[in-house]
């Protein structure tokens, strides 16, 4: 199924914050106020993040990697067109929001500093 692998495998790299993807800007964001504001805690993330990209590469390598074992996965089929195309769609908001998220933090600029300066 190697529709459903490559899926997989972007979905997952977009949630580990891969650059291009929706979770970079994100991770970016988070681990550099974070890095400035307390360095333990920064540190502590940073591990967090290494250890959950092993894990799911990990993951990825032994379920889409290597010899079928069972045979209800031999039997299995690959995504059919309409799967493919719901999965194209998120993909393409993933990559739109990775490459230009201006777009979604400046819709989302004012509310966030207006509930940050309740903390102040």
């Amino acid at each position: 199924m190697p529709r459903l692998a490559g899926f997989l495998l972007f979905f997952g790299l977009a949630g580990m914050g891969l650059p291009g993807t929706s979770g970079f800007p994100a991770e970016f964001l988070l681990l550099t106020a974070t890095l400035q504001t307390h360095a333990g805690a920064g540190l502590a993330a940073l591990f967090a993040l290494v250890l959950g990209a092993a894990y799911f590469l990990d993951l990825y390598r032994r379920t889409c990697l290597g010899p079928v074992v069972f045979e209800t996965v031999a039997r299995a089929q690959d995504l059919r067109p309409r799967e493919f195309w719901l999965l194209l769609g998120f993909a393409a908001v993933i990559l739109c929001f990775g490459l230009f998220p201006a777009l979604l933090l400046n819709l989302m600029g004012p509310a966030t500093a207006a509930w940050a300066a309740r903390f102040h």
